[in-house]
Parts: structure tokens; C-alpha cells; sequence
């Protein structure tokens, strides 16, 4: 029997990763990542890892889980990590051990056709008369996932709704499709498998709820730096009209409701929604407006008046007769609980403790209300990383090779740390230019100076650019003089109208010379390698918004244990998003382009200096002038 080889023997020239993947060469980094992580399996030790792009960090993962006996949960941020790892990278490090893993890829469960609620919807004429439904039909007759993502057309929201498996319509085992249902027959293969790839959503509301996921020895959180966030939505409780619109149409899919009593949840959340349009600010805190108690006290009565209704009048209000006593038990179940968790979020809203912040958000398209923990770090250390040894890793994890920032925020006391360096060479590769000191974003001019450095840079660059904006509002303001000058083609990211963000990213990929306008969704997430992308333009540092509640509520914290707020919180996150955005240029070892931040601070003021030595380490330009040769060559 031949001895186990060792990692450096798998990442070597002469391993079975170069004999089985066709331009594999071995590089420093990833090798480094793959010994640590193999090191972290062996002990059960935490792991975080700042993989730089181009380290290959997938593969450096992937060879110790695959090997490592163990049932494993890899969990990603973005739909296209995870295809890739379950469809590509997965099978072929598989084939270069000679293993033959059982893998399975999960979603949550609104990603899944029902199958009862497509039989049930058949006598529907209003749907039937729509044309995507014959094309839907041909699709559901043939699927062997039921994974919306496998439909070949777009697909509106609301209508893929009313067949998904969510778990407000789900009666479980009553169901007459239970045993060939495409989610829980999902369940049951991740409860065979060894290696089961998830999103961060799925693994925090398992992490913090449970049931989800079957026991596993040992978890990856690929793309990292986005845990936090992703944790602190799974744990804010939000109420919203368009939620309680949501459940009204659940409800209504299988009850004929009466018009009083929802007509009288309808009246008092607009009456809340008015109080808060009537305080004139777009964010607050609720303890600032004592008075929004009296219009949740009413919502919540209200919720709770139609939730008896059905709890005592569910059996008769059934627009369809069910199969049996087990699925009218668990239809009027289902509908109560719905409510109740509304009534709930009602309850947390009006609740006053030390450990969460209650706020709203108002605009001109409705409000919502939020209540989200303080800090997720004691949540996730107790229920999480005291429990399971985890790896985290992503090109932006640590601040000058320091990750003291990122474990404070998820609760992780000890870890094996690395910093594995990309192989490119940005020194060669990379330009960077920071606007003069004196350009600063809330300059009444900024804009005209601004937006003159951005069209200068635009001409070496020939177009080929992200924009990078940290506003809608800006974002338009940048987008506007651009078309107006009429040099290149441009789009402009935009809230609730035009293109979406794979149809701005698919207009970029297709149009020469192209210059694409955005916000924060596209400072990260994003693979554009090549010279389609050879300019990434950042309009200012990316701190977060000062008067949010949140962070208003954090920073105020700090303070008054007298330890500096910007220091420790503001900046760090400021600089990990610059990181993001500067890394969306080089992608690969023949890629080259350029960066401009046009915030002047960020060569201005000390903690701007700090920023530029956390970026990778481009050739820093003082003149624009300096890009014509550089494209030139």
C-alpha cells in the first residue's frame, strides 16, 4: 500500500493536482494556506486566512477537507462560488486525490419548485393565460432539481412565489409529494454526504436556529469578510409592508380571510408608517420616538385579533378541502405561526434592553423597522466558534497582516492566523493614484474636480472602467457627465429601475470601451479579468453612513469606555470595503490597469496613509499623465 502522500507533495509539480489539472503550477501561497489548513483539520483549530487574489485558495481548501475524512460544510457568499465549487472545483481535486466524495449543494428553500403548490395552482386561469407559464410547465415536467436556477429564462419574483417551497406553505410529511419533494429530498442527500456546500444565509440561520443542517465536524467560510453582516440580517427581526403584504398573500393562497380584520392590520401599519414619515427622518431610533409604541401596541392588537380568527375559524375558511385531519391541523398552524412570528417582530420592536438597537428606515416607498443585536460576537462565540473549528478565509480579512479586527467582530478568541500573498506583481501590474489632499467629498465642488480627474483618466484608460460609488446619488451625479460628454458608452447602476446587476455586468462584458457606473454591490463578488476591466475609479473612502442607528449606537459605546470609535470600528471597516473595491482590477497575472481613489483624505489625513498600506502594493502615480505610457506599453 503507498504511503499517504504529503501536502507538498500534492501541490508540487509532480503531484497528482499538476497530473490531473491541465496549467496547474505550484504557487508559494497557496501551498502555505493548504499546510495550514490541513494543520487546522488535524487539531480542530480555528483557521483564518487572508488568501490574496490569484492565490488559489479554493484548491488550498478543498485537498485537506477532501482528504480529510471529515463531514464538511463549505459555505460561500455568492451564488458563483458556490456552482463553481460544486459543479467544477470540487470534482476535480475529487479526480486528483482518486476520491469519490459524496457532495451535495443546498439551498434554501425558496430556491425549490413545490410540487403541491404547481399541481394545486393548475386550474388557475389568470396563470395559465400567462406566456411564461407554458414555458414554466415544459421546465417543472422535466426538472430533476426543482432549482430555480436551472430555469433557462427569467423568471419574475412574485410569479416564482407562488410555486416555491417556502416554509410558510409547508405541511411536511401531510403532504402528498413529501417523498419526492425537491427540498427534502436535498435534506436527505446532505444527511449522506461528506462534503455539503451552502450560503452564508443557510449556515448562520443553522449556526443561531438549528435544523437546517445535519451534523457536521467541521465548517469553511469562503468569502469571509461578509460574515458578519450576513450574521447580523439572520439576527435582526424586521417588519416592513412588504412583509406582512408577503404573508397576507400566503395566507390567502389557502384561506378566504375576512376583509375587517385585515383591512384593520392594513390601517394601523399605515398609521405607524405615518408617524414615522412625520418625523422627517429618514433613520431614527426608536427610543427617541416614544410615541411609535402606541402605533406598534395597535399593529400588534390587530395582529393578533386575525390570528385568533383563523387559530378558531381556519377548518371553514380553507378555500380547497384538504386531504385529511393532518393537513387542516397543519395548514391553520402554519397560517397562525405566520402571524404570531409578525406579532413577534412586533414584540422585540417594542421591547427595551441593553443588548439590541430598535430602528427605522423611512422614504418615499414605505417604511421598515428593524431590531438588531448590538454585537453578534457573543451570539456567534456561544452558539458557533466555541462549538466548531471553522476556517475563514478571503482576500480581505486582516489590516497589515493583523486579524484582531475581524475575530472581535465574530467572537473568535483564538486562531491559527495567515496571510498568504498573491503571486501577482502589482508593482508592475497595478497604478495607483489618490486625489491631492485638498479634494475632499463634501467640498462644495467636489464633483467638478472630481469628475475632471475621472474623465481625464478615463481617456489613457479608454473606457474599460468601474466607476465605484459609495452613493446612488453620486453614482448619478458621475453617471450624467459622463453621458453628457458622449466619449464612451455608459450605465449607471440605478435603485429600482433599469438593468440589474447581472444585466449591467452582461452589458459590460459585451460593449468595447465600456464604462459601467455603480454602488456597493459592486465593490465585491465580481471576476473581471482581462482588458474589459483596466480602470477602477473609487469615488471616496467607504465609511459607513455616520447617522446610522447601528453604528451610531456602537460608536457611543466605545465612547463611553473612552476607547476611539473611528479608530477601532469605523476605519477598519472602511479600509476591508477599499480593499473589495481596489480588488475587483487585477484578477489574474496578465492583467493590468489602474486605480484612482478621488477622496483626497486618503493621502491627507494619518489614517489614510494607513488605508493605502493595507491596499495591495501598486506603483503609486502623483500625475494621470502617467497612464498613457502605461497603457501604451
Amino acid at each position: 500500500m503507498n504511503p499517504r502522500p504529503s501536502i507538498d507533495e500534492l501541490f508540487s509539480l509532480g503531484g497528482s493536482l499538476a497530473r490531473e489539472l491541465p496549467g496547474f503550477e505550484p504557487r508559494p501561497g497557496q501551498l502555505e494556506m493548504a499546510r495550514a489548513v490541513e494543520a487546522g483539520f488535524e487539531s480542530g483549530s480555528h483557521v483564518l486566512v487572508e488568501a490574496g487574489t490569484g492565490v488559489g485558495k479554493s484548491f488550498a481548501y478543498l485537498v485537506p477537507a477532501l482528504r480529510s475524512g471529515k463531514r464538511v460544510v463549505i459555505s460561500t457568499s455568492t451564488i458563483t462560488l458556490q456552482q463553481q465549487l460544486f459543479r467544477k472545483d470540487i470534482p476535480m481535486v475529487a479526480r486528483a486525490l482518486g476520491l469519490e466524495p459524496r457532495v451535495v449543494l443546498l439551498k434554501g428553500r425558496a430556491n425549490y419548485l413545490c410540487r403541491e403548490k404547481w399541481e394545486r395552482a393548475r386550474g388557475d386561469l389568470a396563470l395559465v393565460e400567462r406566456p411564461e407559464i407554458s414555458k414554466l410547465r415544459r421546465w417543472a415536467n422535466e426538472t430533476i432539481t426543482g432549482d430555480r436556477s436551472d430555469v433557462p429564462f427569467r423568471l419574475d419574483s412574485l410569479l416564482w412565489e407562488r410555486f416555491d417551497a417556502d416554509g410558510d406553505d409547508c405541511i411536511g410529511e401531510a403532504c402528498a409529494h413529501f417523498d419526492d419533494c425537491f427540498y427534502y429530498r436535498r435534506r436527505r442527500d446532505a444527511e449522506a454526504a461528506d462534503i455539503i456546500v451552502v450560503n452564508h444565509a443557510i449556515f448562520f440561520i443553522d449556526a443561531i436556529a438549528g435544523g437546517l443542517l445535519p451534523a457536521y465536524d467541521y465548517a469553511i467560510l469562503d468569502e469571509a469578510h461578509t460574515c458578519e453582516d450576513i450574521a447580523m440580517n439572520v439576527l435582526t427581526a424586521s417588519l416592513s409592508r412588504r412583509s406582512i403584504d408577503r404573508t397576507f398573500r400566503r395566507l390567502r393562497r389557502y384561506f378566504t380571510l375576512p376583509t375587517s380584520l385585515t383591512a384593520q392590520v392594513d390601517e394601523r401599519y399605515r398609521e405607524l408608517g405615518e408617524t414615522l414619515a412625520g418625523t422627517g427622518n429618514e433613520l431614527l431610533r426608536l427610543d427617541e420616538r416614544p410615541e411609535i409604541a402606541g402605533d406598534l401596541d395597535r399593529l400588534r392588537d390587530a395582529l393578533y385579533h386575525l390570528e385568533n380568527w383563523i387559530a378558531d375559524n381556519g377548518a371553514s375558511a380553507l378555500t380547497r378541502p384538504p386531504r385529511g385531519d393532518l393537513e387542516r391541523e397543519m395548514r391553520i398552524s402554519g397560517a397562525v405561526k405566520s402571524l404570531a412570528a409578525q406579532a413577534e417582530v412586533v414584540d422585540r420592536l417594542l421591547a427595551v434592553d441593553d443588548d439590541s438597537i430598535r430602528w427605522a428606515q423611512s422614504s418615499v416607498h414605505g417604511s421598515e423597522l428593524h431590531c438588531t443585536p448590538f454585537d453578534a460576537a457573543p451570539i456567534l462565540r456561544d452558539l458557533l466558534f466555541a462549538r466548531t473549528p471553522c476556517l475563514l478565509t478571503s482576500a480581505t480579512l486582516a489590516l497589515g497582516g493583523d486579524f484582531s479586527y475581524v475575530r472581535a467582530r465574530l467572537g473568535i478568541d483564538r486562531a491559527e492566523e495567515l496571510v498568504a500573498d498573491s503571486p501577482f506583481d502589482y508593482r508592475e501590474q497595478a497604478r495607483l493614484f489618490v486625489a491631492p489632499p485638498d479634494l475632499e467629498p463634501d467640498d462644495p465642488d467636489f464633483v467638478v474636480r472630481a469628475y475632471a480627474l475621472l474623465e481625464e483618466a478615463l481617456a489613457y484608460s479608454r473606457g474599460r472602467a468601474f466607476v465605484l460609488c459609495t452613493s446612488f446619488r453620486r453614482a448619478n451625479e458621475f453617471g450624467e457627465r459622463l453621458r453628457a460628454s458622449g466619449l464612451h458608452p455608459v450605465e449607471v447602476q440605478r435603485p429600482r429601475s433599469g438593468l440589474d446587476r447581472d444585466g449591467l455586468l452582461r452589458w459590460f462584458t459585451e460593449t468595447p470601451g465600456a464604462v459601467l457606473v455603480g454602488t456597493r454591490t459592486f465593490w465585491e463578488g465580481i471576476d473581471m479579468p482581462g482588458e474589459r476591466l483596466s480602470c477602477v475609479v473609487i469615488d471616496r473612502i467607504p465609511f459607513a453612513q455616520p447617522d446610522h442607528p447601528v453604528l451610531e449606537a456602537r460608536v457611543q459605546a466605545l465612547r463611553e469606555r473612552g476607547e476611539d470609535a473611528f479608530a477601532r470600528l469605523q476605519i477598519p471597516a472602511a479600509t476591508m470595503l477599499l480593499k473589495q473595491g481596489f480588488g475587483r482590477l487585477i484578477r489574474s497575472r496578465s492583467d493590468r490597469g489602474a486605480v484612482l481613489v478621488l477622496d483626497g483624505r486618503l493621502q491627507g489625513k494619518g489614517y489614510g496613509k494607513r488605508m493605502i498600506a493595507a491596499l495591495p502594493p501598486a506603483t503609486r502615480i502623483a500625475h494621470l499623465d502617467e497612464l498613457q505610457e502605461f497603457f501604451q506599453t
